[in-house]
């Protein structure tokens, strides 16, 4: 039998081409038909989407006692707490005498499709079966022979109704694999694909002895709760286990329950990369199959956050599936951009030109626009053009020096151009770091490879400790005598409680609370596992893993700070307008700089850079304003220690500008607590301080610099 030859897309005209699996026995022949179908460019309206203003309006109008959220699909649910100390919750709203809020779930399906789209794990065997291609129009009626991977075969057997045609759009056979102008243009629209979908389905693979268990758990679990999008639990208001939603509350489900779901987190599905663009786009509609089992994919995610929010979870490994599969289940949309990037490299994907065309539906739609995807070109461009198309939009460096360092000698991509696909993230992460907030970058890709930053040369690196590994405490220790040895003008103490501070990240209690005082940090980190009366055992071992691979440093100027474990003496440690750490750079010939990674640092992690310390009695803490189990997250404000005021203003600024005024706007970007300000007569809104500006900044005396990094 002849080949099947793909027909040239009419990409203008919006062509997509659309798998009809036609009906059978499971172990008969499979059998399809692909015909092209027009598939708008724009696909619409989705359905009304509440907005945060919207939501604040709506829980203005409620009566005392009630609480509005919004769920992750997108439903209005109203939350009380009644007389008999019982918590319920409604979908109706609670004033019947008012119209009701509008209130639709995201299964609204903008484009009418009537087709559902396959999410799968892709092998990468070479076996290949024949499947037939039946004509679809009397035009060529010769049927014809296409080769598809035995693992997707087997997949069409699972899925092919035994009466009836079923429509798919299934990638591995509607893309033309082999023509790479034709896969960049579907690839741009897979997002719309699976948005507009009738449903998703997921394919986890065949049952196993207790795949069937696992499904009907989680499904059960999830039909008893609710998530809002700001990651609160609640009762399902048709639950029949009233406290299951609880993070104290036993959920009586058997070990070999816990082990069925255990075993199925393992399925190859929940470690790739496109799927997660699949099934976070996904409608409420959607399934995950395994076998000939399957169950409603929203209750199997509500299941999953509700297990890895709980504390009584007796499998310990299930927790760590859980935490790695977070991803999935969580509205990672509202992690912002240098989230989803993050959430890009854990995952598994056979072209590393994914790492950034997988994620294009998740973007925000002014850097996705900004973005084509073109196979023809060389990861390290795909890269370039993704992070240079980010600084752009969103004015900021976040992701400069903030994933895997660049190899030694590697000529191939400039070392400020994020490594997005070798493993795991191991950069300095601190508590809510503050060294330039408020301002934009200005950064310019003035030639190939060359990135034109502005910023301050802070200090230079004189000494360096050992890699804090397993033995931080002994490292610290030798390293502070060090540093004593070497200039013996400062008190013994103070160089002790500054490095207590950098060793813990800004993780302590003058800034968050339920973190220890630097006094107890320091007994924990130098003397004890534990301190009589207080128990941070999770606070210690977060820390000591935030520190295996870092190395601690002094500068010439006398600053101490903890950076990447490959920073070397004579390096330059730099605060770069837009990026919220302090970074470590290399001196390059002709007068640029390699990025070696970001760090945190004494004294500068608070724009003291840029606008000198914060002046006494006020002092900078973090409140936290956004609920999250994982990812709590700060507003900044500062408190008077004398008097106990707190303000939003840095007492280190004037008033704005008269020309200048705050506004709240809502964008696209989902940058975390990003102010916007107006300017009152040509009305453009930037999201940095206008008093942080570059001009400003060196009115002020801040030494900002032209830096060329390579």
């Amino acid at each position: 039998m002849a080949r099947y030859e793909y027909q040239p897309l009419h990409s203008e005209n919006g062509d997509i081409r659309i798998v009809s699996l036609l009906p059978g026995l499971f172990d008969s022949a499979v059998r399809i038909s692909i015909r092209t179908a027009q598939f708008p460019r724009s696909i619409g309206s989705q359905a009304p989407e509440i907005s945060t203003k919207a939501l604040d309006e709506i829980q203005s109008s409620l009566g005392a006692g009630y609480q509005v959220y919004k769920t992750l699909n997108g439903r209005l649910i109203y939350h009380s707490k009644q007389d008999d100390d019982i918590e319920r919750t409604t979908w109706h709203y609670p004033h019947l005498e008012a119209s009701e809020p509008v209130n639709s779930p995201r299964d609204h399906n903008c484009c009418n499709a009537s087709f559902e789209a396959l999410s799968y794990a892709w092998t990468q065997d070479d076996n290949k079966l024949m499947v037939e291609v039946i004509p679809d129009s009397d035009a060529n009626p010769v049927p014809t022979d296409l080769p598809v991977s035995q693992s997707l075969v087997e997949i069409l057997r699972y899925l092919r109704l035994p009466d009836g045609a079923r429509d798919l759009w299934i990638d591995a056979i509607c893309i033309n694999q082999d023509d790479l102008i034709e896969k960049g243009s579907q690839v741009a629209r897979m997002h719309s694909l699976y948005q507009c979908a009738k449903r998703v389905v997921v394919w986890l693979g065949p049952a196993s002895s207790d795949s069937a268990m696992a499904l009907e758990h989680l499904s059960y679990l999830g039909q008893q709760v609710e998530v809002t999008c700001d990651s609160r639990l609640l009762p399902s208001p048709s639950c029949e286990e009233t406290n299951w939603w609880r993070h104290d509350c036993s959920i009586n489900f058997t070990i070999q329950a816990y082990e069925s779901m255990a075993h199925l987190l393992r399925r190859p599905w929940f470690q790739r990369l496109w799927i997660v663009q699949e099934i976070q786009l996904a409608n409420s509609k959607s399934i995950v199959q395994c076998g000939d089992r399957s169950a409603s994919w929203y209750d199997v995610r509500k299941a999953l956050i509700a297990l890895r929010y709980n504390n009584t979870i007796p499998l310990y490994g299930l927790m760590d599936q859980l935490k790695a599969i977070r991803h999935l289940t969580a509205d990672i949309q509202s992690w912002g951009v240098a989230g989803l990037i993050q959430a890009a490299r854990s995952c598994k994907c056979s072209d590393e030109k994914d790492r950034v065309y997988a994620m294009m539906g998740l973007l925000p739609r002014s850097i996705a626009s900004l973005i084509t995807p073109d196979y023809t070109i060389t990861a390290t461009e795909v890269y370039i053009k993704g992070f240079l198309s980010i600084v752009e939009v969103t004015k900021r460096l976040t992701l400069i020096g903030s994933l895997r360092k660049h190899k030694e000698g590697s000529k191939s991509m400039p070392s400020w151009v994020p490594i997005l696909s070798e493993g795991e993230d191991d950069s300095v992460r601190a508590g809510w770091p503050q060294a330039s907030s408020g301002t934009a970058t200005d950064a310019a890709h003035i030639v190939p490879g060359q990135l034109q930053v502005t910023g301050v040369i802070h200090s230079t690196i004189e000494s360096i400790s050992n890699v804090l590994g397993n033995d931080c405490r002994e490292v610290s220790r030798s390293f502070i005598a060090d540093s004593l040895q070497r200039n013996p003008n400062p008190i013994e103490d103070e160089v002790s409680d500054m490095v207590t501070s950098i060793l813990s990240l800004g993780r302590l209690s003058n800034r968050w609370s339920g973190y220890p005082t630097l006094q107890v940090a320091r007994t924990l980190l130098y003397e004890y596992n534990e301190v009589p009366g207080y128990s941070f055992d999770q606070w210690l071992s977060r820390t000591y893993q935030l520190l295996a691979t870092k190395v601690l440093f002094r500068t010439h100027e006398g600053a101490f700070g903890c950076g990447p474990s490959d920073a070397r003496p004579d390096d330059r440690v730099c605060v770069l307008l837009g990026y919220e750490y302090p970074v470590v750079l290399r001196p390059s010939p002709g007068g640029r700089y390699q990025v070696v990674g970001r760090c945190y640092v004494h004294g500068l992690m608070e724009r003291q850079a840029l606008l000198g310390p914060v002046p006494k009695p006020w002092r900078l803490i973090a409140r936290e304003s956004h609920w999250d189990h994982d990812d709590p997250q700060p507003q900044a404000l500062y408190v008077n220690d004398q008097t106990g005021e707190e303000t939003l203003c840095d007492a280190r600024l004037e008033d704005l500008p008269e020309d200048w005024e705050e506004v709240a706007k809502e964008d696209d970007l989902r940058m975390p607590f990003a102010q916007h300000y107006r300017n009152k007569k040509t009305k453009q809104v930037i999201n940095s301080d206008p008093r942080l500006s570059i001009e400003a900044l060196r009115l002020r005396g801040a030494p900002l610099e032209r830096i060329v990094l390579v």
